[in-house]
């Protein structure tokens, strides 16, 4: 929590600063490359991350072999990811050289993600502070460079080198904190009945990952193509704002599921009570943020963006509604994973990128 209310802080100083200094449209055009890149991401994190913790959970003596064999699946997930956002953006705008650069460095990222298995292990440990100094640091590192960009009037594309500069400091710090533990990654060992177990109970969590980024993510995309920079600024302005919001019940995802797992393995009541008391929060979350930000979209707007951006106030008033949507389905989602069926997860979402697509369709032009 406390490290989502520092990258809401900052997000708001900075995220805002930039996006006025870049102007709509070039800050849509970055905002077009990040949803491109992020649209392939899913091959490089696999929908991995919570069965890792789970298992890491569940048989804390083969640490050493589960993150070992998921460290090697996500670094070549992330090599293809690479190779794969990169192919399609040149088919995709064969013409524009500085779209397929801000989306080449953007995707690059993906390869050094790979150590966030070190992060799931200090989540399953109920130890996240560690990963969140990593983060925290690598974020006010990189922070200082975008103002230091900013000032300097710096082209667009070094904004999306500083992107990718904090998640390689991020990577390098918590390898540090990982060894500061007296913990070491000489340990770490592939087994090929780790890997066949993490795909056969990962794999509908991964189609789970193309759908959700499909539905977070190719509305931006679809508005750039239909619509021109300009008006994906304007809209990714207002789900910066969203977002922003919505870590804070992902946040209490991340913490709880390992808590969750346990007590189904001692005490059936205690897990469902816990169950109970955690969906209880975050529909209160929801509520309260749906409340806020539908009362104050116009100020919010305004005082983070300023007046080139005030159409974005009235997208804010209806798409912050989501928010109890996202809150109901991240809690679903861990009664699901904890009764290991993923599976219903994978069909609902399924039903919802295939409906966004749709209605994009249908809507945009409009």
């Amino acid at each position: 929590l406390s490290e989502n209310i520092l990258r809401i802080g900052l997000g708001i100083f900075i995220g805002s600063w930039i996006a006025r200094y870049l102007g709509p449209e070039q800050f849509g055009l970055l905002s077009f490359a990040v949803a491109f890149a992020t649209l392939f991401s899913a091959f490089g994190t696999l929908g991995l991350d919570p069965i890792i913790v789970r298992n890491i959970t569940a048989n804390p003596l083969d640490k050493n072999k589960i993150l070992g064999t998921s460290f090697l699946l996500k670094l070549c997930g992330g090599l293809f990811t690479l190779c794969l956002t990169v192919i399609f953006i040149s088919w995709f705008k064969p013409n524009d050289q500085l779209s397929r650069w801000l989306v080449g460095i953007t995707a690059a990222a993906m390869v050094f993600q790979a150590f966030d298995v070190i992060s799931l292990y200090f989540q399953a440990q109920i130890q996240s502070k560690y990963s969140v100094w990593a983060r925290g640091f690598a974020l006010i590192a990189v922070s200082f460079v975008r103002i230091f960009l900013i000032l300097r009037h710096a082209p667009l594309i070094t904004f999306a080198w500083a992107s990718l500069i904090e998640i390689v400091i991020g990577s390098i710090v918590i390898c540090v904190m990982y060894q500061w533990q007296r913990l070491s990654l000489k340990l770490w060992l592939f087994r090929t009945a780790i890997l066949e177990n993490l795909i056969k109970d990962g794999w509908p969590l991964f189609f789970v990952t193309i759908f959700t980024l499909i539905l977070t993510r190719i509305d931006q995309i679809m508005i750039g193509q239909m619509l021109g920079n300009t008006a994906v600024g304007i809209y990714a302005a207002t789900v910066r704002v969203s977002e922003m919001f919505y870590l804070f019940p992902l946040a209490i995802k991340s913490s709880i599921f390992p808590y969750i797992i346990k007590s189904k393995q001692m005490d059936g009541e205690s897990y469902l009570r816990k169950m109970q008391k955690y969906y209880d929060r975050v529909v209160l979350s929801g509520v309260g943020i749906i409340i806020f930000n539908t009362i104050l979209a116009k100020a919010i707007i305004n005082f983070l963006y300023g007046q080139q951006y005030l159409e974005a106030s009235t997208i804010l008033s209806i798409h912050i509604w989501c928010a109890l949507f996202v809150c109901l389905g991240s809690a679903s989602d861990i009664w699901l994973m904890a009764e290991n069926l993923q599976k219903y997860i994978l069909y609902r979402v399924i039903f919802a990128g295939i409906s966004n697509i749709l209605l994009n369709l249908a809507l945009i032009p409009l």
